[in-house]
C-alpha cells in the first residue's frame, strides 16, 4: 500500500514542514499568506500519511478481544449519539466543574452503552438482527 510504503517520508515532510511554520510564524507571517496555508496544508496530510502508515505496519495484529470488540461496532455507534445527549441532559443541573461533567459523560455514557450492548443487544437474536449484527 502506499500510505505504508511512503510513511518514512511522510514523517519527514511533516517534520520539515512543522518547523518552518513554526519559524514563519514566529517571526510575524499570518495566516493570510497564501503559502503559508499550503504549508500547513502539506504538514496536516504529511503527518496524517505519516500516522497511518506507522500504524499500518505496526498494529496489524488480531485478538480475541479485537474480535469481539469488532462485532460491538455498529450497535455502538447506532446507539453513542442517544446514550450521550441523555447522559448529557442529566448533567445539565450539577454544580460541577466543566472537566467534571465531561469524564463523567465519557464514562458515563461508556458504561451505558456497554451495558445496553453486554445485557440485551448481544444477548437477544432479534435485537442482534435490528443491530446489524449475525
Amino acid at each position: 500500500c502506499a500510505v505504508e510504503r511512503e510513511r518514512k517520508v511522510a514523517l519527514g515532510v511533516g517534520i520539515a514542514a512543522a518547523g518552518l511554520l513554526y519559524l514563519l510564524t514566529s517571526i510575524g507571517y499570518s495566516d493570510r499568506w497564501w503559502p503559508l496555508a499550503l504549508l500547513r496544508a502539506i504538514n496536516s496530510w504529511s503527518w496524517l500519511v505519516a500516522i497511518m502508515g506507522f500504524a499500518s505496519v505496526r498494529l496489524d495484529f488480531s485478538s480475541p478481544f479485537l474480535v469481539h470488540a469488532n462485532h460491538a461496532v455498529l450497535p455502538f455507534y447506532v446507539l453513542h449519539q442517544t446514550v450521550i445527549v441523555t447522559v448529557a441532559f442529566l448533567l445539565i443541573g450539577w454544580k460541577a466543574p466543566i472537566a467534571a461533567k465531561y469524564v463523567v459523560l465519557a464514562v458515563g455514557s461508556f458504561a451505558v452503552i456497554l451495558a445496553l450492548y453486554q445485557g440485551a443487544i448481544s444477548r437477544f437474536r432479534i435485537l442482534r438482527f435490528l443491530f446489524g449484527m449475525r
